[in-house]
């Protein structure tokens, strides 16, 4: 669910988080251990607000359900048909924004994408710990805990990379895989895929959490010749007590998926070969990139065979032009579109009407708004993302 993150969500994919019932049903049984009659609840991420309603339904006396996303408009008149309009206050913001009445006696929050290392959601769960929960209050969930294991799927890695592989014009398409490889995948191994045993990469103890960064690194031993075509990751959630879940491969599936870091070439090992592999997550602006490096050692001596080196970075298409316009001696020149944007944001801050401000597109910017629906939207749209709401 949403919270803080770049990634919108849409109403029917939050629909689609509601419907999850393994970890609906997780939640619920959580927070019914721990709502009272007195409780004050804040949820992060309310999305179609089911979790905040059934909050009311536990008994809690008032909830505070923060969401970024558009979809609030959806919960705040669901609230009312089911009769928690006076107990649920919604706040349509970021909630690192949003400062509280109250202090929370529960808080919980669901803002993981396909990893719960996603986007700004650790950042937004140490601000809402230190800002919204007070002493002895409890925070759902409360650990996740993060495993990594290399996987034999050819299937998997075929639907990856043979794309670029293969075509019927024999052309060169390496540059599109090398783009493809460095990618992270919402795929879903089956259990016996499984290579070598999980180990654990990193225990997100949200209760203290600080850190935003994780890395780790792992040795395998093959005991007979293996393949590997990537690494599957995936989360064991611990909500309350012993309440939880989990994303595995062997568990039933449920909606935030699994993911898959694919090798840049097939890794093959032999009886005695060590399978290294170093896997990292660091946090850029609210953004995670991911870098997973492999070396294949040699069983008899030790020497590096194979050695692999992906990550997101590179598969970001835009990354080199990207990194050159961050640089600290890069002069930065506003673009047509935001030359456009320059100018509405402009005509805002002097207070003028969007019917105004469209007349003003149509006449300066008459390629890109020849029609005044064309100017509205936009004049609309800026008006929604930077515009602070005051009700007339």
């Amino acid at each position: 669910m949403s919270g803080f993150h770049k990634d919108g969500y849409s109403v029917s994919s939050f629909g689609g988080m509601a419907a999850d019932l393994p970890r609906i049903q997780a939640y619920s049984e959580a927070l019914r251990r721990v709502i009272t009659p007195e409780s004050v609840v804040v949820e992060i991420g309310t999305g179609s607000g089911v979790m905040a309603m059934h909050a009311c339904q536990l008994g809690a006396r008032r909830v505070y359900a923060i969401e970024a996303e558009d979809a609030i408009e959806t919960a705040s008149v669901s609230a009312a048909q089911n009769g928690f309009a006076d107990r649920i206050v919604f706040i349509h913001d970021v909630s690192t924004n949003v400062t509280l009445p109250e202090p929370a006696d529960v808080l919980f929050s669901d803002l993981r994408g396909i990893l719960p290392l996603h986007n700004a959601h650790l950042e937004t769960i140490i601000d809402a710990r230190r800002r919204f929960l007070k002493p002895g209050g409890v925070q759902i969930p409360q650990r996740d805990t993060l495993y990594v294991a290399p996987v034999s799927a050819p299937d998997v890695y075929q639907d990856v990379v043979e794309p670029w592989t293969k075509n019927p014009f024999g052309l060169n398409m390496d540059a599109g895989r090398q783009w493809t490889i460095n990618q992270r995948y919402r795929r879903r191994v089956q259990a016996e895929q499984i290579a070598f045993p999980p180990q654990v990469w990193a225990v997100l103890d949200y209760v203290n959490l600080t850190e935003l960064n994780y890395a780790a690194t792992f040795n395998w031993t093959a005991e007979a010749p293996v393949t590997v075509h990537g690494y599957q990751v995936w989360f064991d959630a611990v909500l309350y007590d012993e309440i939880g879940y989990s994303t595995a491969p062997d568990q039933p599936p449920m909606a935030y998926g699994t993911t898959f870091f694919p090798c840049a070439e097939v890794v093959t090992l032999a009886a005695g070969d060590t399978l290294r592999a170093r896997v990292r997550a660091d946090n850029f602006s609210g953004a995670y990139t991911f870098s997973w490096h492999t070396q294949v050692l040699d069983g008899a001596t030790q020497a590096v065979r194979q050695q692999l080196q992906q990550s997101t970075f590179f598969g970001d298409i835009e990354s080199t032009r990207a990194l050159h316009m961050r640089s600290q001696a890069y002069q930065p020149r506003l673009s047509r579109a935001g030359q456009i944007d320059a100018a509405v944001l402009q005509w805002m801050a002097e207070g003028q009407t969007l019917r105004d401000i469209a007349q003003h597109l149509m006449q300066q910017y008459a390629a890109e708004f020849p029609n005044e629906i064309e100017a509205m939207t936009k004049a609309g749209d800026m008006s929604v993302k930077y515009g602070e709401y005051h009700g007339s």
